[in-house]
């Protein structure tokens, strides 16, 4: 009896309900309305129409089959979990209504999930899907006119489509999450395709979020995401492209709109505006960190508060022109890779470089098209640690208001001498490039030491070959050369590589080096002695007895 009980337990966790409930053919309302009433496979084997919202309070699969679902101007109200797929070859099965929202799943007070599987959800009222419990699109469509996808919980996107064509497609709101890992969030109208709207969070790990409409000037055009208050954006992966900035957050200090500390972090991914900024980041006390990816547009990046900080990935801007006018409430530039500009509220920014490749007519540019006052200015700080700086208009890499040195690392196409720190310089690369880089000093242990020996230069670069040469006889002495640790570095063909610290330069005595005689050696030499006076004592010997023996015979 245990071994059943187990074995049934088994099942019920390794298979959906599905498992267990039983397959339902309806072709009419009436039919649906009692299929719905169990844990059913419901199969559309005719289009049905409902006149009154529906609830779902059991866990059901709607099987579409090619047919339609019409619930007139009444919603579907799902309180359970709901599958909605279309299994017919045609994929022509929809689900639609003229209610103001077509679906919603659970409410303020009751639970319920959804997955899309396959088919079409056609809203045609003033929104879409409201989203109170999980949704889960794995494929099909969901199409409507606006907040196609009004997530107020929890949505993951794994596939599919949704595509608003009025207004915004995609809105997730307070308390909610948003996980993006494949398929397609589109809007055809001037604004944004996906909005955080404020106190929620979003992942995009793949898929394409597409905002493509251009007015008739070419002057204007959508977002394909925008960010408010207290929310977190982090693409890891996936396309966003739009005509407008692709993702733009809101510089407002109060109100509903409020853009407050909206965190940008870009780990991957292509990020695309083809008239505007790839990341437009006005937010005050936003963060702008930027790891990994591609951005693309006519300015790169452009930061009007908060911190941008960038440690790798690639970031493009126009390489032919560049202009900069008064814009409070949007983009002052175009042509720089990166452009900070303070708004009209004249709040503090942070801009950090330690990796990364920025291209644009400038690399980098400091403009002040809000009138600020000197000491709002101050309120902007800099520092490049590192990264890869192209210009395309052979004068300079950067534009900017003042000369205080900022950079300690990098490479440029042109000097960026002013703006060097002390203890730093710049050195020529490949490609006729600037690399600035740490500058470590030769120290001599005595003064008298520079007239015996000489090096390329007094004061040598980063892991620079260093050609040492010695300019007087050592006699009975020689060069020592060790880091500030005490490590003695090795001159190879008079050569040495400069390390990350400064070196000292030591002359010292020769060691005088007595002999010393190998106890093997001794003993081989003691034995051919030995050897020696042996064979000298037989020579002997062999010489008396010759003797006596002539002696005798001359007897």
């Amino acid at each position: 009896m245990k071994k059943y009980l187990i074995g049934l337990f088994t099942l019920l966790f390794l298979f959906p309900f599905s498992v267990f409930a039983a397959d339902v053919n309806v072709s009419s309302k009436e039919e649906f309305l009692e299929a719905i009433g169990e844990e059913n496979n419901i199969k559309l084997m005719e289009n049905v129409t409902l006149d009154s919202n529906t609830f779902l309070k059991k866990n059901v699969e709607i099987d579409l089959n090619g047919h339609t679902l019409d619930l007139s101007s009444s919603t579907l109200v799902v309180q359970a979990n709901t599958v909605v797929k279309d299994s017919s070859s045609s994929k022509n099965g929809s689900l639609t209504s003229k209610a103001s929202f077509t679906i919603q799943i659970g409410s303020s007070s009751t639970t319920g999930g959804l997955t899309l599987e396959s088919g079409t959800i056609d809203c045609q009222g003033n929104y879409g899907v409201r989203n109170f419990g999980d949704l889960i699109v794995n494929g099909g469509t969901i199409t409507g006119n606006s907040f196609v996808v009004y997530n107020q919980k929890s949505f993951i996107l794994n596939g599919g489509e949704i595509h608003a064509s009025k207004g915004v497609s995609t809105q997730i709101t307070a308390n909610a999450t948003f996980e993006m890992n494949g398929g397609r969030i589109v809007t055809d109208a001037n604004i944004q395709a996906l909005n955080l709207a404020g106190d929620c969070s979003g992942v995009i790990n793949g898929g394409e979020v597409l905002a493509m409409f251009e007015s008739s000037d070419g002057k204007d055009g959508g977002s394909a995401v925008t960010c408010f208050k207290n929310t977190s954006l982090t693409v890891n992966g996936g396309l966003i492209k739009s005509v407008g900035n692709a993702i733009s957050g809101n510089g407002s200090l109060s109100g509903k709109s409020e853009g407050t500390n909206a965190k940008f972090t870009i780990n991957g991914g292509e990020i695309i505006s083809t008239i505007g900024a790839s990341i437009y980041a006005p937010q005050v006390n936003g963060e702008t960190v930027i790891n990994d990816g591609v951005l693309t547009g006519r300015t790169g990046i452009e930061i009007k508060g908060g911190s941008l900080t960038i440690n790798g990935g690639e970031i493009y801007a126009d390489t032919e022109n560049y202009s900069a006018s008064h814009n409070d409430g949007g983009l002052t530039t175009f042509g720089a890779a990166v452009s900070i500009s303070q708004n009209l509220h004249h709040q503090p920014i942070h801009f950090e470089v330690n990796g990364g490749k920025l291209s644009g007519y400038y690399a980098f540019v400091q403009e002040n098209t809000s009138e600020s006052s000197e000491e709002d200015l101050k309120k902007v700080t800099m520092k490049i640690t590192g990264g890869n700086f192209f210009d395309n208009n052979d004068e300079k890499t950067f534009k900017i208001l003042f000369n205080e040195p900022f950079i300690t690392g990098g490479k440029y196409d042109h000097h960026v001498t002013e703006y060097v720190e002390e203890g730093y310089g710049e050195v020529d690369i490949e490609d006729n490039r600037i690399e600035v880089t740490k500058i470590h000093k030769i120290i001599y242990a005595e003064n008298d030491i520079t007239n015996y020996i000489s090096f390329t230069n007094d004061i040598n670069p980063y892991k620079k070959v260093i050609v040492v040469t010695i300019t007087n006889d050592l006699h009975d002495k020689e060069i020592i050369i060790k880091d500030t640790e005490g490590n003695v570095i090795p001159v190879v063909n008079n050569t040495f590589v400069m390390p990350d610290t400064d070196i000292i330069v030591e002359m010292v005595e020769k060691k005088k080096t007595t002999p010393i005689v190998n106890p093997a050696t001794f003993r081989n030499t003691g034995n051919l002695i030995f050897i020696c006076f042996l064979a000298g004592i037989i020579t002997v010997i062999y010489f008396k007895k010759r003797k006596n023996r002539i002696k005798i015979i001359a007897i």
